[in-house]
């Protein structure tokens, strides 16, 4: 015989994971915040890295911004009067090239041409012009200086190696040495030119003549060569202005316009900081990232997972405990329990067979002496009253002993395919008449078609002592409600389906102190019990392959639940 009591109960074994839900919302928290750091971590490096570049930005702005902040003027106009010179010695040099490169063409005419040569008012009033220009060019240069800017400006050129596709350019004369030069060549091809204007066509001085055609055509070669000279010295300092554009200078001036622009444009500190990051500091920024750790976070994202990693072993290990060791537990428990049940029982049967045997014998001896003498006193006297209570005393001793055989060798169940709710109306019309006269109400409740297999006789008795203790439990008032439904529940060790009747009262419940004696032979808390209806009532649900438990409620009462294994089709 299995009695299952409140302790054993499946609803509290197997309530809501309270525990491994708590565990599981930490490991989620947990693994937030270990995916969080491990998103911020690259961020906050890239930061740190910044934070270090920022002395070195701050130095490079300072160094330069220093002098032009101090001297912003000075440094502009310097800057200014270094490319107006400059400009102006380039168009110094290109109006020496091209005066001379416009006039060279009629002076080679006037060589090659005999003719021209006689023809000589036009032509010697432009070379006089020539002549007074090139005087004229002498006298501003030396006014204004500009063969010494022009010397200053070969040794910038010097030290700067200027390269062009021809090879380096630099320049190689100064205006003043230039003028000179085309001078002294002029003044001697105007010589040269003279006499053999003034020699041609007399006896006896060709060769002379032609000595000095020579001379006037290797001075007008000078002069094409000055000219072109002029203007590769103009082309040196344009290539020199050129270069300059990628000079300090220039690249400090082009760097402190990328601050500007930068800080005009950064959103944030860092943005501006991003913005202008020294590109020198690039390929240490770059190999040094990777290795940059933050070596406060990496060891927290270290606790975090490890942390995670004991939550999930400890989650494992409890859900292992709590599906396969508990219920291996439970079981355990039950045969355990079943075992001593069934060595009482064992026992107990042995000696109740005994004993009622013992017992019987003499009140069958006892009950027909008492019969004899019952005939022999006349009805209505004290003696013959007598002996009707003694009768009935001996009646009520023999009922006792049938229940106590009952309960020790119950007879085996009749099992047949039925139904509940016909079982509970069959009950209701038996109780109902019986429970009015304690104003008890009986109530039915059926949820489908409950099917199992069972013996109806047996059955019936199991309810009629589960609705008369729930009667007697409420005294007067109350409700008392069958209830049929299909579930799930443990029977023998094993979860399966199962058809459940339930007897629910409304009375004040069942006291602790006498819950844990409730399925004891012979304890009642009802005077005049025998103390043997709820075993007997567990002993056939035994029997039926099922089991009887309750559930009780300071105050608002108790259950009574009786479970069998639910039929299914084949």
């Amino acid at each position: 015989m299995w009695i299952e009591s409140p302790s054993m109960n499946p609803r509290n074994q197997f309530r809501f994971p309270w525990v491994d839900a708590s565990i599981l919302l930490a490991m989620l928290f947990i693994g937030w915040a270990a995916f969080r750091l491990a998103k911020l971590e690259p961020q906050i490096s890239g930061d740190r890295q910044l934070s270090r570049e920022l002395p070195d930005i701050f130095n490079e702005c300072r160094d330069l911004f220093k002098d032009s902040i101090a001297k912003p003027e000075r440094a502009r106009r310097e800057f200014d009067l270094v490319w107006q010179e400059a400009a102006m010695l380039k168009a110094d040099y290109l109006r020496i090239a091209d005066r001379l490169q416009s006039d060279l063409p009629e002076l080679d005419i006037a060589l090659r041409d005999p003719s021209a040569r006689k023809d000589r008012g036009d032509r010697q009033e432009r070379m006089r012009e020539l002549k007074s220009w090139i005087e004229k060019q002498m006298d501003r240069v030396s006014l204004e200086q500009l063969d010494v800017r022009s010397e200053q400006w070969m040794e910038r050129t010097a030290g700067a190696q200027v390269s062009s596709t021809n090879g380096p350019t630099v320049m190689t004369a100064d205006l003043g040495t230039l003028l000179k030069e085309i001078d002294r060549s002029y003044e001697t091809y105007l010589a040269d030119f003279r006499e053999v204007t003034n020699n041609t066509g007399k006896p006896l001085v060709e060769a002379f003549v032609t000595q000095r055609l020579d001379g006037a055509r290797k001075s007008f070669a000078q002069l094409s060569h000055l000219a072109d000279q002029a203007r590769q010295q103009s082309k040196a300092i344009e290539l020199f202005l050129d270069s300059q554009t990628g000079s300090d200078a220039v690249a400090r001036t082009r760097r402190q316009q990328e601050v500007i622009q930068a800080f005009l444009d950064a959103r944030s500190p860092a943005d501006f900081t991003r913005r202008i990051g020294n590109p020198r500091l690039a390929g240490a920024a770059s190999t040094s990232a990777s290795a940059l750790k933050l070596p406060s976070l990496q060891p927290v994202r270290s606790g975090l997972l490890a942390a995670l990693a004991g939550l999930g072993i400890f989650l494992i290990l409890d859900v292992y405990w709590r599906m396969v060791v508990m219920p291996l537990r439970i079981k355990l428990v039950q045969r355990e329990t079943i075992i001593a049940h069934q060595e009482k029982l064992a026992n107990f049967e042995q000696l109740a067979a005994g004993l009622a045997h013992e017992i019987r014998n003499p009140l069958t001896a006892i009950n027909a002496r008492l019969f004899t003498i019952q005939r022999q006193v006349p009805e209505g006297t004290p003696e013959h009253n007598d002996a009707i209570v003694i009768r009935n005393e001996i009646g009520r001793v023999n009922q006792i002993l049938k229940d106590f055989i009952q309960l020790t060798r119950p007879a085996p169940p009749n099992l047949v395919h039925m139904t509940a709710e016909p079982l509970l109306k069959e009950m209701s019309d038996l109780m109902a008449p019986q429970l009015q006269l304690q104003a008890v109400r009986l109530a039915i409740q059926s949820q489908g078609q409950v099917r199992f297999d069972g013996d109806a006789q047996q059955l019936k008795q199991v309810l009629i002592n589960l609705i008369q203790n729930a009667a007697q439990s409420i005294g007067r008032d109350g409700l008392i409600t069958l209830r049929a439904r299909n579930g799930s529940g443990v029977l023998k060790g094993t979860q399966t389906k199962v058809a459940i009747i339930e007897v629910e009262d409304n009375g004040p419940g069942i006291r602790p102190e006498v819950q844990g004696r409730l399925f004891d032979p012979f304890f009642s808390t009802r005077k005049g019990g025998t103390g043997l209806g709820l075993p007997i009532s567990a002993r056939i649900i035994d029997r039926h392959g099922g089991r009887l438990d309750f559930e009780t409620h300071a105050g608002q009462g108790t259950v009574f639940r009786i479970m069998l294994p639910a039929y299914e089709e084949e």
